[in-house]
């Protein structure tokens, strides 16, 4: 499992933490109980008496993790945000603040053992370099006069913030289309997507590409921008050749009146194959999919990152 989370954050994180055994963490900043500290638990912070008086770090959120069980530590310049769940860990921007759900944030969800791994290890790096408080010293922290900073987000508007990025994983062929038969509203459509796309991206259009979807296919009704897709091309119509292109991520999605557009750029780090391949990819990933020119099919995490893993490289 290996997520990008955005706005999702936090509401993930709470989850986790609820079910969690144990949580570990390494944040900069606490002034929320969004996730929630007990026995057994560690948290490294920044409370120094600079955070505590500026409002960065709030000394009553930590006394009541201490008393909960939790072991606090003090790490003067802490700049990490860094969440670990029993298996699972979460390396990202937020701090556990009341004000992190109103700003930009993004996360790596993930349960690969390695990373989970050095990022235990590096929680204990941190310990052994931090100071451990006592309820004592947590206490008299309580007691500080606190003026709070205007930080980010303070005072203002909620953010509109990033919607949550899809998690799906799709397979689809498609064939060449004849651009000046689509339909005038079909043509605006990806007209205007194409532009927008390219000038927020600083790329040119012929560096984009884009699948075109019709009909009540599943994918084409949940199919959002973050999800992940295999692309299978036939070369022209007169053949049955694929050209299937490596693992890319849906940039933009357009819908007119009877279609839907996929937006997307190629991974130039990885060879294009042909059919053959891809069948035999997906048996090594333990998939019976037959690779077929009209096929849209979604698969599961397990066989995508076995996909991307032994995709060749050019």
């Amino acid at each position: 499992m290996n997520r990008l989370l955005t706005s999702d954050l936090w509401p993930v994180a709470a989850k986790l933490s609820r079910k969690a055994e144990t949580r570990l963490a390494a944040i900069a900043y606490v002034t929320a109980e969004t996730v929630k500290f007990g026995e057994g638990d560690v948290l490294v912070v920044d409370a120094t008496r600079k955070a505590i008086t500026s409002g960065e770090t709030t000394a009553q959120v930590l006394l009541d993790a201490h008393d909960a069980g939790a072991q606090i530590y003090n790490c003067p310049d802490l700049h990490a945000k860094l969440l670990v769940m029993d298996d699972t860990a979460i390396i990202g921007s937020g701090n556990l603040s009341g004000n992190s759900p109103n700003l930009h944030e993004c996360a790596v969800l993930t349960d690969q053992s390695s990373i989970v791994g050095q990022a235990r290890a590096y929680i204990q790096q941190l310990r052994e370099s931090s100071r451990l408080l006592t309820r004592r010293e947590l206490v008299a922290l309580t007691k500080l006069p606190v003026v709070r900073r205007g930080g980010r987000g303070q005072g203002k508007a909620k953010t509109r913030l990033t919607k949550k990025l899809g998690t799906r994983r799709w397979l689809v062929g498609v064939t060449p289309i004849d651009e000046e038969r689509m339909s005038a509203k079909d043509k605006a459509t990806n007209e205007r997507a194409l532009s927008r796309l390219s000038t927020k991206l600083a790329k040119c259009r012929d560096e984009l590409s884009w699948i075109k979807l019709t009909g009540s296919s599943k994918m084409r009704k949940d199919a959002k921008v973050g999800d992940l897709m295999i692309v299978a091309e036939r070369s022209n119509k007169k053949t049955n050749h694929l050209t299937v292109f490596p693992p890319c991520s849906i940039l933009s999605r357009a819908n007119s009146e009877n279609s839907t557009f996929l937006y997307y750029l190629c991974s130039s780090r990885k060879q294009d194959i042909g059919k053959l391949k891809l069948a035999e990819l997906l048996r090594a990933a333990g998939s019976k999919i037959a690779p077929s020119l009209r096929m849209v099919r979604e698969l599961t995490p397990e066989v995508f990152q076995a996909l991307e893993r032994h995709w060749p490289k050019r």
